[in-house]
């Protein structure tokens, strides 16, 4: 692809926007975490140690980018106004915003605001304000929806391999746990945080759902800002889409049931639905400028809005491709 994104970390900023009641008093802390060049798991594990809790008592309403400048708000139950606003490394920083009544959960938010750098461009692109709404690759990062596919195949000796493989701050925990539990590759998982092995299994539905909106738009079936289906457990057998759907599985070697998974059974994932379609609000595109990175080519500054869930990577490939066009 011509254009670059995150050449330096100041070039992708995300602030997220909060749909959070603040009050003066309440049983949770609310507090925003801004972070650069790390992931969301990894700031809040470090945020948890500072504090001296479990890092599963601190939630969010969604991760964020890692190789960027991000903002977004976090809850722990209890009062913690006196310690966040001391926490602070050279990747983060967290600051007091009040208290709630309830906790932070995932989904929390309206949408997340952009402030992008775009670079090694030769023109400024043409405005787009819907893009088809493809699931971006940082959600199935390194491996991640390979490892939820060994999951949902209950291949659970594979699932783990892998994870110690591409995540190495788990791997000593799994082998030690190996060494006196042979071959109990479920007991191993465990020792897993929950909601990343939840990551595993939803990062494998949204590839799956991504094959399957690749394949509508490519048949320009599409006429409408449709719900595609996210395969998953109780996803009807009679759905109009099954014609796209059921390759999909055959390929895969998997049923929709398989996304229940007994073994461990908080993993299990339930089907539903996604709009095809994304649409972009407050776009502002700057002009170009000379890029001091890549010599001959230029640059523009862009700043947008979109829906939770939605990811501003896949919107900035369709400005420059094909509309639709989008392969992970």
């Amino acid at each position: 692809m011509p254009y670059k994104l995150k050449v330096k970390i100041e070039d992708f900023i995300v602030e997220e926007i909060p749909d959070v009641t603040l009050l003066e008093e309440g049983k949770y802390t609310v507090f925003e975490l801004e972070k650069k060049d790390t992931n969301t798991l990894d700031a809040i594990y470090y945020v948890a140690q500072r504090l001296k809790v479990e890092p599963e008592r601190i939630t969010f309403a969604g991760s964020k980018d890692k190789k960027a400048i991000t903002r977004q708000w976090c809850s722990i139950q209890g009062d913690y106004r006196k310690w966040i606003n001391s926490i602070e490394s050279p990747h983060l920083k967290t600051s007091f915003k009040g208290y709630a009544q309830d906790p932070v959960h995932l989904g929390d938010l309206k949408g997340n605001r952009f402030q992008l750098m775009i670079r090694n461009i030769e023109h400024r692109p043409k405005p787009m304000m819907v893009f088809v709404n493809f699931f971006g690759e940082q959600r199935f990062g390194s491996h991640n929806a390979e490892i939820g596919k060994h999951l949902v195949r209950k291949d659970f000796e594979h699932a783990m391999l892998l994870l110690a493989r591409t995540h190495t701050p788990f791997r000593e925990s799994l082998n030690d746990y190996l060494i006196h539990h042979p071959r109990d590759y479920v007991g191993a998982l465990r020792r897993i945080p929950l909601r990343l092995l939840k990551f595993f299994v939803h990062g494998y539905q949204s590839l799956l759902w991504n094959e399957v909106a690749r394949a509508l738009v490519a048949k320009k079936v599409v006429v409408s800002n449709i719900q595609v289906p996210l395969i998953g457990f109780g996803l009807s057998q009679k759905s109009k889409y099954r014609q796209y759907i059921d390759p999909i599985l055959g390929r895969e070697e998997i049923r929709t049931e398989d996304f229940i998974i007994k073994q461990l059974p908080e993993l299990s994932a339930e089907g539903g639905y996604r709009r095809i379609f994304a649409d972009v609000k407050r776009l502002e595109l700057g002009e170009c400028e000379t890029d001091e990175v890549y010599p001959g080519k230029c640059k523009v500054r862009c700043s947008f809005e979109l829906t939770r869930g939605s990811y501003a990577t896949v919107f900035v490939h369709q400005l420059f491709t094909k509309f639709g066009e989008y392969k992970v």
